[in-house]
């Protein structure tokens, strides 16, 4: 029974990764009655037809840290949950209780609280009661100690990326990020203010908690298992599927801005410790949490 519940739980993290994707590449088309019944929620009119190519964009970047997000809890999934280690589903409760969380919030802080139950509801009830049924199952093990200096350093990023998914959540109209919502401003409304920053602050919400529950994932395993072999891959895949959808996407949307900005400062300073780590695992034993 575990070993069915384990690949359903797999299926439903490939099917996210799927949902992430299809909403990147064809949100206007596949989502659009939600885009419609948020608008309706938020201003009480049809989705503005002026907001459709910054919608576009934002689905990709939405869509890309969607589909990062499920990878990393994928990982989880094959890895400690095939050896029914407790703290996977610790690990991918926390990243999906997270996620909501903020989800949930963002969308009640906007007027949009339809999006909890046409978005938020299903995923909730799905992962969180495949884990709950999983957990008598489980063993508990004993965490692993010992860690190298660039696990260490590659933690401490993931922390930071939490800190920065929340900030996109609730701060994105702050100075933080005034550059960013200048060049926002200036590449998809000629500078000019108007519903764009209503729907911004909305679907922030949802990017920065998606983005935090990712980096809550990967932290757990970062904090959990430090030197087996397969956390540093979890990193590199899980961030690089966000990078190059969320990149690649940015520039069909003509917002270079977002790459420059966003994309490769974080891509870049995950993947130095990571691909540290991932140089250590090639010349050293890999060790299991016991």
């Amino acid at each position: 029974m575990y070993e069915r519940l384990r690949r359903a739980l797999g299926l439903a993290c490939g099917m996210f990764v799927m949902v992430g994707l299809t909403l990147a590449f064809a949100g206007g088309a596949v989502f659009g009655i939600w885009r419609e019944a948020v608008a309706q929620s938020m201003w009480g009119t049809a989705f503005p037809a002026e907001l459709a190519p910054y919608a576009d964009f934002t689905d990709g970047i939405l869509g890309a840290s969607i589909a990062g997000k499920w990878v990393a809890c994928a990982w989880l999934v094959h890895e400690p949950l095939r050896r029914r280690e407790r703290w996977g589903l610790v690990a991918l409760l926390a990243a999906h209780l997270t996620w909501f969380a903020i989800d949930a919030t963002a969308s009640v802080l906007s007027d949009a609280a339809v999006n909890i139950g046409l978005i938020d509801a299903m995923p909730l009830v799905l992962v969180t009661g495949l884990a709950l049924a999983m957990w008598p199952s489980t063993v508990a093990t004993e965490r692993e100690r010992a860690s190298s200096t660039s696990a260490r350093a590659l933690l401490g990023v993931c922390v930071m990326s939490i800190g920065a998914g929340v900030a996109s959540a609730f701060a994105i109209r702050s100075p933080l990020f005034h550059f960013y919502d200048l060049a926002t401003a200036e590449v998809f409304f000629d500078g000019a203010a108007g519903d764009w920053v209503e729907w911004q602050r909305f679907v922030y919400g949802l990017i920065g908690a998606t983005i935090a529950g990712q980096f809550v994932a990967l932290a757990v395993m970062l904090w959990r298992a430090p030197g087996q072999r397969w956390v540093p891959w979890a990193v590199a895949s899980s961030m690089t599927v966000w990078f190059v959808v969320d990149s690649g996407l940015s520039l069909v949307h003509g917002a270079g801005f977002n790459v420059l900005q966003i994309n490769l400062p974080s891509y870049v300073v995950t993947m130095i410790p990571c691909g540290w780590m991932l140089g250590l695992a090639k010349r050293a034993p890999e060790r299991r949490a016991r």
